[in-house]
């Protein structure tokens, strides 16, 4: 009887367990379809200096806190990586940089190979739409594949002098508007926002907003000013937000506020960020925003932003079928208890193996973090969330249970991932990313340990200076930049990194001759680095001596037969030595070795161009069209070319319609420049009607992206289409030699 009343009792018992959790998991889980998606990444942001973490004295982003009170808080999230191009792949794709392949912002684009949100989504009928605000996330790296829709251009596509990034302002306006025109389909939308990035310059109020209730202390560094970026970025959200609940979208839309890193400010003696994986440049908001949610929750478990991807998926039903490693976070609040007890989350930087110091890999639990490199490191994070009290030689089992696990994830993220990320960039690249303050230089990919090899934290300081060099040249600061650079090299006169930024400052100056002689004792320290070949190369072809700028270009292929600079500035200068049969011979290969080689294509067919050869010019961009019969430029040229010249052998407006209107079929009517070219077409085959409707498309669209030099232009040939008269390109007309 007794055995009964127990049985009974333990039944009753289990009931009520179980009635618990239904509650617990009935209080969270959402009502309402979704049928929106936004993504919006603030830049190098700390989530500490989101007020919702509740670490900030003063509220500084009113707007993000208001979707955190309303949605799921993720309070402990962590970056695999403190550079902007491979975390926002880990962003798309769910996976860490070891199994994509992204390794910094410099050398990489995401492959094909991998499969990005956008790609799921619009499987699954969303409409995909991008609006990114650097230069380092350009579609030229990859982060576009899946997109109807990537907006990243910041200047008119004429103008050869490019810029980095651009204000939340703008990225916000392009945002919207096309969110209005969009608002009865179904869409998903990721908005990059780079003001939080360095230099800290928020436009007022917000540049000065914080002043007086933030200061610098001696462990952080432009507190006030970061602070105000931050709040202005928070501030172009509250827009978007603003209009959602205007087109009656808010409550139908998921929303995600993320970073791709934060920031050091100065914290374990790191300025910004891309050296060290501490807490200030690994912790990241994490905040999602959920139709219908019941009450707001709050995760304390570490979790990552390669979980983004597997949480979506999960809220829309997507199955994922290829191997990620991010995890879904709605089983936080579907369950009571912890859904992976067992996670170790991964992270790294490769920046330290440009100084020849071996790379820094960690893995991080809810409660401690293992950093592997030359002096491993062990944190307990319970006690020591900012790691800065290394407990490796208390506690070195753990640590050793710990990089075993490690070994563990990089041999099976490596081993399957994708294999090629890498590519060439030209020097204008690595100047516009130099600018911002990363390091040129690739890094190296192992993930083996030299035990001889430097430790990172000992080449802080030499980093620091380093990636002060591209800055300091932009702003024009020459004798701050020699002094560093001189400093360097009496630090370090084993690296070749202060001889080549003394040689970049010198040539910045005009200093020719003393450049050669820095870029020659950089290439003697490092003779395996092509740059300072290039970079000589492009000295003498500013001191008019072409002879030794082909022997330098001729030396920098022969040491990376891929070199894209090597092959354009070869090209150039046969040009102009008017050797005709060489740049044929290069540009066979220049389009046939690198995925970005395009642009030192366009580069020789515009040489071509300003020497008024335009039938060479027309001659290389049929052969283009040969290499590569889908080549948009090579289509949009020869249309522009056969519809806007007057020189009889070229001019063929039947053809020129054709080309025009497969670039345009390949871009989806999304490029400027080509539905311009095929408005000029049309025009040129006497449809003046269709010329005006596709010219007035074409100027709405400059318009929109802000290409005003571009949009006047377009407005003017309206003018004479609707007068019935053709456009012919003046730079197309007169031909100085003898063809």
């Amino acid at each position: 009887m007794k055995t009964a009343k127990t049985k009974i009792t333990i039944f009753i018992l289990l009931i009520v367990i179980a009635a618990i959790a239904g509650f617990i998991v009935y209080r969270h889980l959402t009502t309402q379809k979704i049928r929106n998606i936004i993504i919006i990444s603030m830049d190098t942001t700390r989530a500490d200096f989101i007020s919702a973490y509740g670490k900030s004295p003063v509220e500084i982003t009113p707007n993000i806190d208001a979707l955190a009170s309303e949605g799921v808080l993720c309070e402990n999230a962590i970056s695999p990586i403190p550079f902007t191009l491979p975390a926002h792949a880990s962003m798309m794709t769910g996976t860490i940089p070891a199994y994509h392949g992204v390794l910094d912002n410099s050398y990489y684009k995401l492959s094909e190979e991998n499969v990005t949100l956008a790609e799921r989504l619009k499987e699954k009928g969303f409409v995909t739409a991008a609006f990114v605000s650097t230069f380092i996330l350009k579609s030229n790296f990859g982060l576009d594949q899946g997109f109807d829709i990537y907006e990243d251009d910041f200047t008119d596509l004429r103008n050869t002098i490019g810029i980095n990034e651009r204000r939340a302002e703008e990225t916000t306006a392009h945002a919207i508007e096309w969110l209005v025109e969009h608002k009865d389909e179904k869409n998903f939308i990721f908005v990059h926002y780079y003001d939080p990035h360095y230099a800290y310059d928020a436009p007022e109020p917000f540049g000065s907003k914080f002043k007086e209730a933030l200061s610098d202390t001696p462990q952080i560094l432009n507190y006030a000013a970061y602070a105000g970026e931050i709040a202005y970025t928070d501030h172009c959200i509250g827009k978007i937000i603003e209009k959602l609940k205007e087109l009656d979208l808010y409550d139908s839309t998921l929303i995600c506020v993320t970073s791709d890193h934060g920031e050091s400010l100065r914290e374990h003696k790191e300025n910004t960020h891309g050296f060290f994986i501490y807490r200030p440049t690994a912790w990241v908001p994490l905040i999602f925003k959920i139709p219908g949610l019941k009450e707001p929750v709050k995760i304390e478990n570490r979790v990552g932003i390669v979980d983004i991807v597997p949480t979506i998926c999960s809220l829309l039903g997507i199955k994922i079928k290829e191997p990620i490693q991010g995890k879904d976070l709605t089983a936080y609040y579907k369950s009571d208890s912890n859904p992976y007890p067992d996670r170790h989350i991964f992270s790294q930087s490769q920046e330290p193996t440009k100084y020849k110091a071996n790379s820094l890999l960690g893995i991080t639990t809810d409660k401690y973090k293992y950093i592997q490199t030359t002096r491993p490191e062990l944190y307990d994070l319970e006690k020591d969330p900012y790691q800065e009290l290394d407990i490796i030689a208390d506690e070195p089992h753990r640590a050793r249970l710990m990089k075993e696990k490690l070994k563990e994830i990089i041999e099976e993220t490596v081993l399957a991932g994708t294999k090629d990320a890498r590519v060439e960039l030209d020097a204008e690249t690595l100047e516009r990313l130099e600018s911002l303050g990363y390091v040129g230089g690739a890094v190296e990919e192992g993930y083996e340990f030299d035990q001889t090899k430097e430790d990172p934290k000992d080449l802080i300081t030499y980093h620091v200076a380093s990636s002060s060099i591209g800055v300091l040249i932009i702003e024009k600061e020459y004798d701050q930049a020699k002094k560093t650079c001189q400093w360097m090299i009496s630090e370090r006169p084993d690296l070749y990194k202060g001889y080549h930024g003394m040689a970049k400052v010198l040539y910045a100056n005009k200093e020719y001759n003393e450049a050669i002689g820095y870029y020659l004792k950089a290439i003697e320290v490092d003779p395996n680095q092509t740059q300072g070949y290039s970079d000589i190369s492009k000295v003498y072809k500013e001191m008019d001596d072409l002879d030794n700028a082909i022997k330098y270009a001729r030396k920098t292929l022969e040491l990376n037969p891929k070199n894209i600079e090597g092959y354009f500035y070869l090209s150039t200068y046969y040009i102009e030595k008017n050797m005709d049969d060489m740049p044929q011979k290069l540009l066979t290969q220049v389009l046939l070795e690198s995925p970005l080689s395009y642009k030192a294509a366009v580069g020789i067919v515009n040489k071509l161009i300003g020497k008024k050869e335009i039938k060479r010019a027309y001659q290389y961009c049929s052969y283009m069209l040969k290499l590569d019969q889908d080549s948009g430029y090579a289509l949009n040229a020869l249309a522009w070319f056969q519809s806007a010249s007057e020189i009889k052998e070229i001019r063929n407006p039947d053809q020129a319609l054709k080309y025009a209107i497969k670039a345009c079929e390949i871009t989806k009517n999304q490029n400027v420049d080509y539905l311009d070219t095929l408005a000029v077409a049309y025009a040129a085959t006497g449809d003046f009607k269709k010329a005006i409707k596709t010219a007035e498309q074409a100027a709405k669209l400059a318009d929109f992206r802000k290409k005003t030099a571009l949009a006047e232009g377009i407005k003017d040939r309206i003018e004479l289409f609707k007068a019935g008269k053709s456009y012919l390109d003046q730079s197309l007309k007169i031909e100085i030699k003898n063809q």
